[in-house]
């Protein structure tokens, strides 16, 4: 919840289910299972796709006189560093 996007890292993806999912870990080791419309990172980006080798986030951005959204796609990362 309170971790940035670019703190995450993709570990695993599964696909081919009715609802594909992906292992994503946090910068302390911890990792958690998301799908399609969850909820993620610190400023609330919706997962909107998880593809075969990445999970596209959408953030959304409230300034005082402007609204934007932002796509940040997070690759697999393999486990070999």
């Amino acid at each position: 919840g309170n971790i940035d996007l670019s703190q995450l890292v993709v570990r695993g993806i599964i696909v081919g289910l009715d609802r594909p999912r992906a292992l994503v870990e946090d910068d302390q080791g911890n990792g958690f299972i998301v799908a399609k419309g969850d909820c993620i990172g610190n400023k609330r980006g919706t997962v909107i796709e998880i593809k075969d080798n990445e999970v596209v986030v959408l953030e959304k951005y409230v300034t005082p006189d402007d609204y934007y959204v932002v796509k940040v796609p997070l690759k697999l990362r393999e486990t070999q560093e």
